[in-house]
């Protein structure tokens, strides 16, 4: 405030000075906001798409792994000996 003074008893250019200070502090807040706002992504479509993967992979895994199951109507038991 004081320095604002001594410029209007001075000259009288503080107007001017502080226009350009303002309008280059806008200017810096602006650049800043959408540097901010270009630096978020949406990370929903990545989730899924990794979720979907994980599914994927795993029921493969669980099919070549499983055991396979015995049917109700199959006598042909292998644990029994005629």
């Amino acid at each position: 405030a004081d320095e604002r003074q001594r410029r209007e008893e001075n000259g009288g250019d503080a107007t001017d000075e502080d226009e350009a200070k303002e309008r280059r502090k806008q200017e810096r807040l602006e650049k800043r906001r959408t540097m901010l706002n270009k630096d978020k992504t949406n990370w929903l479509p990545y989730v899924l798409a990794g979720l979907l993967v994980a599914f994927v992979v795993f029921n493969i895994v669980n099919f070549f792994t499983a055991k396979p199951k015995k049917k109700k109507g199959d006598d042909s038991d292998d644990d029994k000996e005629d």
